[in-house]
């Protein structure tokens, strides 16, 4: 099946997915239709948070419930490096490991590769752009959250604000995933994203586009903590 058939038969329903809402979902651990003509869907099973499932047609025609199979995930804590003709892998375990690359290009209107270096735009670099409506995609910011979650567990949900009040370590887990673009209380569009502290706990930091995109040093850095903190 190639990538145009693949994107019909999901259009016309004929496959579907679906995203797992975990203990915190309404209802608990249901799991929603991913794309736009199943979004109102929920499927029978058990969706554990953030876990994109394949929903398998039953063998027995008799039935008309659909199975969820959920897909190995991969973490997005590398980053590819050509040298001489040779693909290196890099481990972002450290931030000082991770290189930024996607530059605008003001005069075409494009992103590219702007590292020298040989490095490759890392995925969770990508996702930021996504998540952050940098691609102009020609979909709208609704669509471009839909699109960011099939990547990684994110939304206005992950807020802790909008979980029930929990202890310990669980706590610590939960501000760790937190990962938003939308408007804060000011009503200013911010990235919200869970960053790990000096002693170890995480925090809720937040940045505006231009905190993120802007061509200061300032927001250089704060990108380069935020793709980090998704990459980690």
């Amino acid at each position: 099946m190639d990538i145009e058939e693949l994107s019909e038969k999901l259009k016309e329903g004929e496959i579907s997915f679906g995203l797992g809402k975990g203990a915190f979902g309404r209802p608990a651990f249901s799991i929603s239709g991913l794309f736009d003509s199943q979004a109102n869907t929920k499927f029978r099973g058990r969706g554990l948070s953030g876990k994109i499932y394949w929903m398998v047609d039953p063998l027995s025609e008799s039935s008309d419930t659909k199975i969820p199979v959920m897909l190995r995930e991969e973490k997005f804590d590398t980053q590819v490096r050509i040298v001489n003709g040779k693909q290196e892998t890099i481990y972002l375990n450290n931030k000082k490991n991770l290189k930024l690359c996607l530059e605008y290009d003001k005069e075409n209107k494009q992103w590219v590769n702007g590292n020298k270096d040989g490095y490759l735009p890392s995925a969770a670099e990508v996702i930021l752009h996504i998540l952050m409506g940098r691609f102009q995609t020609g979909v709208s910011s609704e669509l471009n959250e839909e699109v960011a979650e099939f990547f990684i567990h994110s939304g206005k949900n992950t807020l802790l604000q909008n979980q029930p009040i929990t202890t310990g370590n669980l706590i610590n887990t939960f501000a760790a995933k937190q990962l938003y673009y939308g408007p804060d209380e000011d009503g200013i569009m911010k990235l919200h994203i869970g960053m790990k502290g000096p002693h170890g706990g995480y925090y809720l930091a937040k940045f505006t586009h231009d905190e993120i995109f802007g061509d200061s040093e300032a927001a250089k850095e704060n990108k380069l903590s935020a793709v980090h903190a998704i990459a980690s």
